[in-house]
């Protein structure tokens, strides 16, 4: 039992230990599944789908039932309406006109009179209609296939604007990653500087209390070594701040976690693979497929020209005293053309509007191409100079090592001043951390080349 228990504890123990630190493959997956602009855009693409769906329906017949009610005077409407329900009735003419055995002008005056008088005045009626009705689109000059065509590449251009997005936050990850790498780095380097610095005060205190330094050479000391602890106060804030945009872009509460790995400079960047890979990049493919789905919206609006054919049916409830009654029925059928002749130039100004748009698009395409192949060429002029600074800062780091063991030596003999001390030590501090700063720009230009050729994604799978 006691084994079980410490096996659990070193479970625990082993978890917690895993959870005080994530890796950067940890940082990608997670912010790939949880960042808010990567479900946004998902959103997005979820409404475009139904954008889709909602337009194949317009292929589809129309079935409809509506239900209305009028009461009205007005001559000709309440006699339709008592046509509808089959309550017409005219007014009949006196007993005599049938007994007489010979009609008289004054008779039929009579009777004629009696009908103008009906059909002037019939009185007020009411009527309760419920129609059942199918509308069935034959041909509409191909407008809904356009649209269908521009609802589909729409979807396909804000699927590709999703890859832009997984790649930008990628690339954000990646960036808030290596800032965190570099702002570890510099706790180390700040840990180490604020330990040398307090070697050298307590040397300079040591050979004060001697007679063999002044007191301002402990002053001096003491003033380095409070820039040390300044510097390691501002890189551990440095190394919480990157935490945070890391956090921030998993879209997870802030963990004081440790952040895995070193920073290392990669030795390789394929720069024709790079170039050629700019044309297939998410954003270039997304305006792409905008530009098709404008082509596909012009032969919606040129359908604006051609005639379009329905058919159609209906069949009636009518009733004048009850919803939905059926005192009376009927139906309806036909085919219908409707030719939009001329519409004050709407069709023709929104075709020259696309045309405008196009232009636009293909123009900004050629734009981005070309703006990316030229921040792929700055990014692989960082990196050479990354490359350069790394290995001249390897050299400074050796010369100002040495330099800084020669003048503690010195100083120690009473040949140099404390102030040569800490001026080799600021230079040796520096060489140091300008190192890890190139080792810094140089992944950080790699990973920017990758992006800009639209490639950060694949090199992450």
């Amino acid at each position: 039992m006691r084994f079980i228990y410490m096996a659990f504890a070193l479970l625990i123990l082993a978890d917690i230990s895993f959870s005080q630190s994530i890796s950067i493959d940890y940082a990608i997956k997670e912010a790939l599944k949880n960042n808010l602009a990567i479900k946004a855009k998902r959103y997005d693409i979820k409404s475009k789908e139904y954008e889709l769906e909602s337009v194949k329906g317009m292929l589809f017949p129309r079935l409809s039932l509506q239900t209305s009610f009028n009461r009205t005077n007005i001559a000709p409407w309440s006699i339709m309406n008592k046509m509808d329900t089959r309550s017409l009735k005219f007014p009949q003419p006196p007993p005599q006109f049938f007994q007489a055995p010979f009609t008289t002008p004054q008779m039929v005056g009579g009777a004629f009179q009696s009908m103008q008088d009906f059909f002037n005045n019939p009185g007020a009626s009411q009527l309760y209609q419920t129609q059942l009705t199918l509308q069935i689109p034959i041909w509409i000059g191909g407008k809904v296939q356009a649209y269908e065509s521009a609802s589909y590449h729409a979807l396909k251009s804000t699927k590709k604007e999703l890859n832009q997005t997984e790649q930008d936050i990628v690339y954000n990850v990646y960036k808030a990653y290596l800032g965190g790498l570099l702002a570890k780095e510099g706790i180390k380097l700040a840990t180490q500087a604020v330990n040398d610095a307090q070697k050298h005060v307590d040397m300079a205190e040591s050979y004060y209390k001697t007679g063999m330094a002044l007191f301002s050479d402990t002053l001096r000391a003491k003033v380095y070594l409070h820039q040390a602890e300044q510097k390691l106060v501002e890189a551990k804030n440095n190394y919480k701040t990157a935490k945070r945009a890391l956090f921030l872009l998993m879209d997870e509460p802030y963990k004081d976690v440790d952040l895995k790995g070193n920073l290392y400079c990669p030795s390789h960047i394929d720069k024709e693979a790079l170039v050629k890979a700019v044309y297939q990049k998410p954003q270039i493919k997304s305006m792409e497929e905008k530009l098709r789905a404008l082509k596909s919206m012009k032969r919606a609006y040129l359908a604006d020209y051609l005639p379009q054919i329905g058919a159609f049916g209906s069949y009636s409830l009518f009733d004048n005293s009850t919803p939905f009654g059926a005192t009376a029925n009927g139906y309806m059928v036909g085919v219908g053309v409707n030719w939009n002749i001329f519409d004050g130039l709407t069709a023709f100004n929104k075709i020259r509007s696309l045309n405008e748009q196009k232009l636009m698009l293909s123009s900004y395409i050629d734009y981005m191409a070309k703006g990316s192949i030229f921040k792929i060429n700055k990014a692989l002029a960082d990196y050479e100079n990354a490359l350069a600074m790394m290995k001249y800062a390897k050299k400074e780091e050796e010369e100002a090592k040495a330099t800084l063991k020669v003048m503690d030596q010195r100083y120690k003999v009473g040949l140099a001043k404390i102030t040569d001390v800490i001026d080799a030590e600021t230079q040796y501090d520096k060489a140091r951390f300008d190192f890890a700063k190139a080792m810094y720009d140089c992944n950080l230009a790699y990973i920017k080349s990758l992006y800009q050729a639209g490639l950060l994604n694949k090199e992450v799978k």
